[in-house]
C-alpha cells in the first residue's frame, strides 16, 4: 500500500501535469499534449491503485451514465474533421482525436501513391514531403485505424499495413 505522503506527491504531480497540458494545448504543441496526457494517464493509474475509493474520472464516468458496453474506437467522418473516439485502457477515460478533413483527403491520395505495403512511418514521411511539415503522430494512427475500419488497408503485423487499392474511394 502506498503511504499518504506518496499519495500527496502523486496528486501534486497530476495537478502540475494538468497545468502543463493546458499550457501546451494553448500553445498548439499537440505532440507535447499527447506526451503529457500519456504520462498523466500512467500517473493516474498508479494513483488510482493507491486509493481505496474510485478515482474522480471513474466517478464522473459513472455519474454521467457512461455506457461501458460501447465498443471503441469509433470513427466519425464529418464535414470538417475525422473524429476518433476511444477509451483509455489504463483509466477507462473517453478521449477523442480530430483530423482536419483536408488532411484526410491528402491521406487518401498518399495511400494511392504508396506501395501496396506501407508503414505508419512511410505515411508520415510522405506527408512531410507533401506538406513540408510533419503531421502529429496521433493523426497518422487515427487515419490508419479509420482506414482499417473502412477496409482501405489491412494490418499485416505491428505497424505494417497492406493497401487495398481497389477499396479506396475514387476521386478526391
Amino acid at each position: 500500500m502506498i503511504s499518504k505522503a506518496v499519495q500527496k506527491i502523486l496528486k501534486e504531480a497530476e495537478e502540475k501535469i494538468a497545468r502543463l497540458l493546458v499550457t501546451a494545448s494553448r500553445d498548439g504543441d499537440y505532440q507535447r499534449v499527447k506526451d503529457l496526457a500519456e504520462i498523466a494517464e500512467e500517473l493516474s493509474a498508479i494513483s488510482a491503485g493507491a486509493r481505496k475509493k474510485p478515482s474522480r474520472i471513474d466517478t464522473e464516468l459513472t455519474e454521467q451514465g457512461e455506457d461501458t458496453s460501447v465498443v471503441y474506437p469509433q470513427y466519425l467522418l464529418m464535414s470538417a474533421f475525422l473524429v476518433k473516439k476511444g477509451r483509455s485502457p489504463t483509466t477507462g477515460r473517453i478521449y477523442s482525436h480530430k483530423v482536419p478533413i483536408a488532411v484526410v483527403r491528402m491521406y487518401l491520395k498518399v495511400l494511392k501513391e504508396l506501395d501496396e505495403d506501407v508503414t505508419a512511418e512511410a505515411v508520415a514521411n510522405k506527408f512531410a514531403k507533401l506538406r513540408r511539415k510533419q503531421i502529429p503522430e496521433y493523426q497518422v494512427y487515427t487515419l490508419l485505424g479509420w482506414s482499417e475500419a473502412q477496409g482501405f488497408i489491412s494490418r499485416k503485423g505491428r505497424g505494417q499495413y497492406k493497401v487495398k487499392a481497389e477499396k479506396l474511394p475514387e476521386g478526391d
